[in-house]
């Protein structure tokens, strides 16, 4: 009888269950691409480049930059915070740059990246770029655990041919932890940027657990020691008040690029009509004289009319005005008539 139901498991079960996990495999090989199948069966450790040697995304097709001066500038500065060592009496300050919606950050940050990398080209340093832009906005669970975010996109960036693919999709098969990225950098000297560090929205709250726990995280691993330093970009000035209360330092605010020479804009933007106004129109921002030339437009027209047309309707004062002025210098989104918070969205 024993004998029996060994044969019965035998002949059945077991067949059954090697078709059942058959068609698994078969399914998650169409649903999950192989690179990321394998990566989860590995040590992720073992999947990372060398430290030093992690790329960044730049496109092919970009206008040339129009500020060399700057960027000589800004990586110099970054140099001297990279080598200085953090003490009590003289603690390093990391540098933020800051800009409204569309204004350059995210091409600046690249342009640094690129340019510190050249500099250390001679040097194991890990020059890393990661970002929250909308190409990679934060996820639900991110805002909920800042550290394994600022990791993941480590991570992600110094995964081998990710090009073309989604960070989202990473994220989703993918579990790197702090420990985890922070052995697999050991004690490489490092610089990190932060693209629109400011999508953590508790950074606005000075009593959020959360974000002590990364200002921690970020002081002790790329502050605390010399030969390691972290900059970051935002679209607001409240990011970096808080931020600076979590790090137990000051945050140096560094000026972004503006158009220096009216004719060198007019041939790199290749706009050959741009004059005296335009650019004061577009506040010199690069980026935005570039982006105008091309007709490119973040929000519809209509839903832009209606935004302004709601507003006039519920009543424009000298202090709206005041504050909507005040909501550019600091980001804070509370000054903004309800009707036009639509068009605060950049990334629609």
């Amino acid at each position: 009888m024993l004998q029996i139901k060994s044969n019965y498991f035998s002949y059945f079960c077991v067949p059954s269950f090697c078709i059942s996990y058959a068609i698994i495999v078969s399914i998650l090989y169409k649903i999950i691409p192989v690179a990321f199948v394998m990566f989860i069966l590995s040590d992720i450790l073992h999947q990372l480049c060398k430290p030093s040697e992690v790329s960044f995304p730049m496109e092919q097709n970009r206008p040339p930059f129009l500020t060399e001066k700057w960027l000589r500038d800004n990586v110099n500065l970054i140099a001297q915070s990279y080598d200085a060592r953090d003490t009590p009496a003289v603690p390093v300050l990391p540098a933020a740059f800051v800009r409204c919606g569309r204004g350059g950050k995210t091409r600046a940050l690249l342009e640094l990246t690129r340019a510190l990398k050249d500099r250390f080209n001679s040097e194991e340093v890990a020059v890393i770029y990661i970002s929250f832009t909308a190409h990679s906005s934060l996820l639900k669970w991110e805002t909920m655990n800042p550290i394994d975010a600022i990791c993941r996109r480590i991570a992600f960036a110094a995964l081998p041919n990710t090009a073309g693919e989604s960070f989202e999709k990473f994220a989703e098969t993918v579990e790197v932890s702090s420990t985890a990225v922070l052995k697999w950098l050991g004690n490489t000297p490092r610089i990190l940027l932060i693209d629109e560090l400011d999508s953590f929205t508790n950074l606005q709250n000075p009593e959020s657990i959360l974000m002590q726990e990364m200002g921690a995280f970020l002081k002790m691993n790329f502050l605390s020691r010399a030969n390691q330093y972290f900059v970051f970009s935002s679209k607001g000035m409240l990011t970096t008040d808080q931020l600076s209360q979590f790090l137990e330092r000051a945050v140096l605010i560094r000026e972004l690029p503006i158009v220096a020479d009216l004719f060198i804009a007019a041939k790199n933007c290749e706009y050959p009509a741009l004059g005296r106004n335009d650019l004061l129109f577009y506040g010199c921002i690069p980026s935005l004289v570039y982006l105008s030339e091309r007709g490119n437009s973040f929000i519809p027209n209509e839903s832009g009319q209606n935004a302004i047309t709601q507003c006039v309707k519920d009543g424009v004062s000298e202090s709206l005005i005041d504050n909507l002025l005040r909501s550019f210098l600091d980001g804070n989104p509370d000054l903004v008539p309800p009707a036009l918070l639509p068009l605060m969205d950049t990334t629609a």
